[in-house]
């Protein structure tokens, strides 16, 4: 899943770099390397892909795995002795390195840019590329948010003792807490589940496990004076 974009960020960082080394080798005062900046920023958007797969839920459950505290496995053996006999980082210290790179770049432009003169004639491209850069980073760190918010309606749906069929591209996780529903015969107990598109309600049936009752679109949610917040 993840693999699967890195040869794509490989073959625009080659490019990337390509163009870049000639300017760095023969840098002056006078060095123009906003407009090169300028050119590739629209591509780093393609980062976008790559960290949705890294924050996918499987993804960070087999990285947990990796996790120094974690118990030892065959895997897990494998990956830092690879990594001590080639020298380099572990497998979870390489793989978040792409999530960080835009990051990095916002700050380092930054920093150049604060350290140019507005009368240079690179100060404009750099303002621009900065500004693309932060874009970037806005829309990734937006699918960052969202990834993380369909992680949870799944992680959610393991939860119900039934398949409560939580999961669809566009439902989104709000909130969670106990109500009282008030009932013909008496007041009852439920712990609620608020989505962008339905509202759910169940019976606890253990720590952390809930028995599916009633889903509820939102639009035929009725008014809440049937229920009354549990303080």
């Amino acid at each position: 899943m993840v693999f699967s974009v890195i040869s794509v960020l490989r073959d625009l960082n080659r490019k990337f770099l390509a163009d870049l080394e000639p300017l760095i080798q023969n840098y002056t005062l006078e060095t123009e390397l906003g407009k090169t900046l300028l050119d590739f920023a629209p591509y780093f958007k393609m980062y976008t892909q790559y960290v949705n797969a890294h924050e996918n839920d499987k993804v960070q459950a087999y990285l947990r795995k990796l996790d120094t505290t974690a118990p030892n496995s065959a895997f897990k053996t494998f990956c830092y002795d690879t990594a001590k006999a080639e020298m380099t980082l572990p497998l979870p210290a390489l793989l978040i390195t792409p999530v960080q790179r835009i990051p990095r770049y916002r700050l380092l432009v930054a920093e150049y840019l604060k350290h140019t003169e507005p009368s240079h004639r690179d100060y404009g491209d750099l303002e621009r590329a900065l500004d693309k850069i932060k874009e970037t980073a806005t829309i990734i760190n937006e699918a960052v948010r969202r990834q993380q918010q369909r992680n949870t309606v799944v992680e959610l749906e393991t939860k119900f003792t039934s398949n409560p069929k939580f999961v669809s591209p566009s439902r989104i996780f709000k909130k969670q807490g106990p109500l009282i529903k008030k009932c013909r015969a008496d007041d009852r107990k439920y712990e609620f589940f608020l989505f962008n598109d339905l509202m759910v309600y169940g019976r606890v049936a253990g720590k952390d496990r809930y028995t599916l009752h009633k889903r509820i679109p939102i639009d035929q949610v009725p008014t809440f004076g049937f229920l009354r917040l549990l303080v």
